[in-house]
């Protein structure tokens, strides 16, 4: 036993106890945990091997049947609350051990080792960690939970620890369990009006999470109260932290009235500059900013105020409010920040995500100082001048071969870094965004050419011989706007690694593209398919914004597809006008664009035969097995669950023959995956299929094999 002892403390210090080591010694284990001669702290160092197993169920089940023993034997505070601990984290980990784990820390709070506080505190935090998983919390858990409230309300400290787990309970809950808690909130309802902060503000945590989940405007409304009272006291840092976020939680919750929330804020943004939680409200209006349109106006001016106030207070965030998106700048605003470089930086990556390019991005980069930069910084900035200086103001010819050379001048920059090897993954979205631009700008350049002399120089109503050359020129461009459509579809379904905002941005923009399309389309009189606008699961202000402008233009659009008479000079006038507000909407450069969390990276090879070739020769007749080999190598959190090869058949002489087929594969180990052919194909390309919302991506690996074929 001394000997298992000493092993089982080796193992439990850093590496994992593996599941068929931890069936073996479980029984062992047994024995020295309630043997009365091991030593008390040698008990406790054995305790950690559970938080490290690595156990099947059959083990989990003899280690709950250890720790009631041991609960039921055991005196010592510290070998309980360790003991406890190890075998939540246990849980944690096998997840379908967690309604047993909860079951024995109810019951350690409701019976005799719940008088001691050290260990009912510890086993209410532990019971915080299971809260968690909500998922699979089961009725009895709730209605035992809400018994445990008499036995630890007397007790400030476990008071506050059993509101953490109605805290972390209530934050991804279902909402069958919210309903199931009304009766247990209703009970500390009085606590939104308690002379204990932490518990107030705790209270306003669980409402608000309830609240969110299950939206209630009478609920909504009484919890005003309780909000504003508690936003006029001085908090302490954490508290604070968590009474703005969950006071921006409720803001944002539920379909509430916009002049109650105006008037909610009125209360709340009634704060001298002096005030203490002074930056975590701006931080609040920053969230609500991004959240709620019709809050950003009222918010800029508050910003505006405040600035004017106390300078010191010009940060990112306070620059966001000043920036916001919608905000028409004056053209006399100072946009330059004042400070260092890298304050310019960051004010002009805010007024690049709010769409003031050319107004408030462009002075700031122009004002850094690029000569003590390295090289590949010193390209980035002046990559991000030429784009801040491509934005437009206008649609007209002479506008867009201004931004069309700022664009190609920016790509230049970029594109060689996103070809090497050292920055391809901080510069590849980037650089193909960029050429998406430079697409999307090269279509407008040749309808622009097209419409601008018919408007600039003839007179209703238009001859017949303009009408023909307006349209064949117009339908000319075809070629010039699908590339564009082609290239954002292309770039919306390879960024894999983007959030929800950027990819949703990127949807809208291929859908702006869509709608250029549509638009040529009903002016030259072709039969056209309107274009649907993609649902988006970020509801943000620039998400929002940008959407209803979408809408807005396809009402104009399709009063164009209802004229008689498609091509006349009212029709043309109302078509430059739509293109001139999609091509002059203030972009909101995607998050993406500056911050690639993560990469995904696919690397493919062909063999014939099992030996990697080149290229071969075979007979007409030949079926040759062909088998494709590929390595995932990511650092994102959601796995690939599948990939989609796709090998394309090309016949350079007879390309009518040209055809394709596909393989779905599941990786092994997350890692590898292959698939087998039995043809001859030239080009192998691949997709992938995520582990979350099995939603497909384009991946840019592709591989070649030159079959030469002899008749």
């Amino acid at each position: 036993l001394f000997l298992l002892g000493n092993r089982l403390s080796f193992s439990n210090s850093s590496l994992p106890c593996f599941s068929d080591f931890s069936s073996t010694i479980i029984g062992q284990l047994s024995d020295l945990l309630l043997a009365e001669e091991t030593r008390c702290d040698r008990k406790i160092e054995l305790l950690q091997v559970f938080a490290n197993m690595k156990a099947t169920v059959a083990t989990v089940k003899e280690v709950i049947s250890l720790t009631n023993r041991l609960l039921g034997t055991s005196t010592g505070n510290e070998l309980i609350c360790k003991l406890l601990s190890a075998t939540t984290t246990l849980a944690e980990n096998t997840r379908y051990a967690i309604p047993e784990q909860l079951d024995i820390l109810i019951n350690v709070v409701s019976g005799c080792h719940g008088d001691i506080l050290p260990v009912c505190i510890t086993t209410l935090h532990n019971i915080a960690r299971l809260a968690k998983h909500s998922h699979v919390w089961k009725e009895d858990h709730l209605k035992k939970l809400q018994q445990l409230k008499s036995r630890v309300s007397s007790i400030e400290a476990a008071f506050l620890q059993y509101l953490d787990i109605l805290v972390e309970l209530t934050k991804k809950a279902r909402p069958g369990l919210i309903t199931e808690l009304d009766e247990t909130l209703s009970d500390i309802g009085n606590l939104g009006q308690s002379e204990c902060l932490p518990m107030r503000v705790r209270y306003l945590q669980v409402s608000c999470n309830m609240l969110s989940r299950v939206p209630n405007e009478r609920k909504w409304q009484m919890l005003t109260g309780p909000l504003v009272s508690t936003a006029a006291y001085e908090l302490p840092a954490e508290l604070a932290k968590k009474f703005y976020r969950t006071l921006a939680k409720f803001l944002c919750c539920g379909d509430v009235p916009p002049e109650r929330i105006l008037s909610l804020l009125d209360c709340v943004l009634d704060k001298p500059a002096s005030h203490a939680n002074i930056t975590l409200l701006v931080d609040l209006c920053c969230q609500i900013a991004s959240r709620l349109p019709f809050v950003v106006e009222k918010l800029h001016k508050w910003a505006k105020t405040l600035v004017t106030k106390e300078n010191r207070l010009l940060n990112p965030s306070v620059a966001y409010l000043l920036l916001a998106p919608s905000i028409n700048l004056p053209s006399d605003m100072d946009t330059l920040a004042k400070g260092t470089d890298y304050d310019r930086y960051i004010v002009a990556r805010v007024a690049f995500r709010n769409g003031h390019w050319k107004s408030a991005a462009l002075p700031n980069l122009q004002a850094i100082n690029i000569n003590r930069l390295s090289l590949e910084s010193c390209e980035w900035i002046q990559s991000l001048q030429e784009l801040a200086a491509s934005q437009l103001s206008e649609f007209s010819v002479p506008a867009l071969y201004e931004q069309n050379k700022h664009l190609l001048r920016a790509h230049a920059l970029l594109k060689p870094m996103a070809q090497s090897s050292q920055h391809e993954a901080a510069f590849a979205f980037p650089s193909e965004w960029v050429a998406c631009l430079l697409y999307s700008s090269d279509a407008a350049i040749q309808i622009a050419s097209c419409i601008t002399p018919t408007l600039s120089w003839c007179k209703h109503p238009l001859p017949d011989a303009v009408v023909f050359r307006v349209k064949r020129a117009l339908t000319a461009c075809d070629y010039a706007i699908s590339r564009a459509c082609q290239a954002w579809l292309r770039l919306a379904r390879s960024s894999f690694g983007a959030d929800e905002e950027s990819i949703d941005f990127l949807a809208l923009q291929h859908k702006q593209c869509a709608l250029v399309q549509y638009a040529v389309n009903c002016i030259t009189g072709r039969i056209a398919t309107m274009p649907p606008l993609p649902s988006t699961s970020s509801n943000t202000t620039v998400i929002q914004l940008f959407s209803e402008e979408l809408r807005l233009a396809l009402s104009q659009i399709e009063q164009l597809s209802s004229q008689d008479e498609p091509i006349s000079l009212q029709s043309l006038k109302h078509f430059a006008e739509v293109l001139h507000n999609l091509y002059t909407y203030p972009l909101c450069m995607p998050r993406f664009f500056f911050q690639q969390m993560y990469s995904t990276n696919i690397q493919m090879s062909v063999s014939i035969h099992s030996q990697i070739k080149d290229a071969i020769t075979v007979s007409v007749t030949d079926t040759v097995p062909i088998q494709v080999d590929g390595v995932i190598s990511t650092t994102h959190t959601i796995p690939v669950h599948s990939l989609i090869i796709t090998a394309n058949m090309q016949f350079p002489a007879t390309p009518a023959n040209n055809y394709s087929e596909t393989r779905t594969v599941k990786p092994t180990q997350n890692i590898h995956f292959t698939a087998n052919f039995l043809m001859q194909f030239k080009q192998f390309s691949v997709e992938f299929v995520d582990g979350e919302q099995g939603k497909k991506w384009v991946a840019d690996t592709t591989a070649s094999l030159k079959v030469d074929v002899k008749e």
